[in-house]
């Protein structure tokens, strides 16, 4: 998951940044739309994810850890699905307030 996300926003920084000298057009908005179906696949894979860690709960913590880094274990790993659920989402919306639409292969 972690590659397919990087592999996602190199695609979207080179087609935001190194691009926008380009002169054909065509090869940018290719480019862009391959950024797009990356991102559109990350929410699905990460919506199956969810379901997965629903449906299978996690290995119970060490009694070793103190109550604290159990806790923050718990709020670390939320704020990963919530990121991984977020950047693309809100990418989506910024692309369609620009009245681009967000492709899915």
């Amino acid at each position: 998951m972690a590659a397919i996300f990087i592999v996602a926003w190199l695609i979207g920084f080179y087609s935001g940044n190194l691009l926008s000298y380009e002169v054909d057009g065509s090869f940018k908005g290719s480019v862009i739309t391959l950024h797009k179906n990356i991102a559109t696949t990350i929410i699905f894979l990460v919506l199956i994810r969810i379901f997965w860690r629903y449906t299978h709960p996690a290995p119970k913590l060490p009694d070793t850890m103190s109550p604290m880094m159990k806790t923050l274990a718990h709020v670390g790993h939320f704020l990963l699905y919530l990121m991984l659920l977020a950047l693309p989402i809100t990418g989506c919306l910024f692309s369609w307030s620009a009245g681009h639409p967000a492709p899915v292969f």
